[in-house]
């Protein structure tokens, strides 16, 4: 009869493949190969790996993912899998290496340094957050959009000054300046940089302005307005604070009283 005298053997010595951060437990990954040459009796195979904790593998070969995988603590998983006949202590080793690709679960974060600013009469043009900084967890990160509002009731208007290619501008010269279109994050922070805030009133009224940041790596679908939920697509809203100071430029005025006093009898 057949006997046992060949060990099984995997069919390459490395299996490659990816997986995307975030997938469900038991997500399938890849499936090993290897071959015996003894006969059905001798040809059950048995799979082991060594080397990780967060992909299991299966009486089948089948390699799956054992626990949550995140790309920002671990790229590439590179381990070891073993084949052999149950029993037996002779096996075969090959590696395998599995990349977890890129999900944007990261929302990026903005900076706003400084965060407040004072407008002195007369002046009447101040500049906000000149050394702004964007930020992103994720590889390789890009930004769809950003949004900069004066909240209201508030006057005054928003200039963007700084110019991009890959940005366009809707809304300069009011209360809410917009930039869309796919582009990195040091795009986004320079011309977020150059947004500055106007008031060309010429008493301004001594209340302080707020102005609303927003950044999102998405498109909106409909309208580009800021949004107060937390999300992984776009950052939380961040706030500058202009004050308004006035001086005393206007001389003090008696007002008469020009009724006429004469009774009558």
């Amino acid at each position: 009869g057949d006997i046992n005298d060949h060990q099984p053997m995997f069919t390459q010595d490395m299996f490659t493949a990816n997986v995307t951060e975030g997938s469900p437990v038991g997500t399938f990954v890849l499936k090993l190969s290897a071959t015996d040459l003894d006969g059905d009796s001798h040809s059950v195979l048995e799979f082991e790996l060594r080397g990780t904790s967060a992909f299991s593998v299966d009486e089948e070969g089948n390699i799956v993912t054992a626990e949550a995988i995140d790309r920002e603590d671990t790229v590439t998983h590179t381990f070891a899998a073993n084949v052999r006949n149950p029993g037996n202590s002779k096996f075969d080793s090959a590696f395998v290496q599995i990349t977890v690709l890129d999900l944007d679960d990261n929302a990026p974060v903005i900076t706003l340094d400084p965060s407040s600013a004072e407008l002195l009469e007369p002046q009447t043009l101040v500049s906000l957050s000149a050394a702004l900084r964007l930020s992103d967890l994720d590889p390789d990160p890009s930004l769809a959009y950003a949004v900069v509002q004066v909240l209201h009731p508030a006057p005054g208007t928003l200039l963007s000054l700084v110019a991009n290619d890959l940005i366009s501008v809707a809304g300069n010269e009011t209360s809410k300046v917009t930039f869309q279109g796919q582009a990195a994050l040091a795009d986004y922070q320079a011309v977020l940089r150059g947004v500055a805030y106007q008031d060309l009133a010429p008493e301004p009224v001594p209340v302080n302005r707020t102005v609303a940041y927003q950044v999102g790596s998405e498109t909106p679908v409909i309208n580009i307005e800021l949004i107060s939920a937390p999300g992984e697509t776009h950052s939380n809203i961040s706030e500058f604070v202009i004050t308004i100071v006035n001086i005393n430029d206007n001389p003090p005025q008696i007002l008469l009283d020009t009724r006429n006093e004469t009774g009558t009898e």
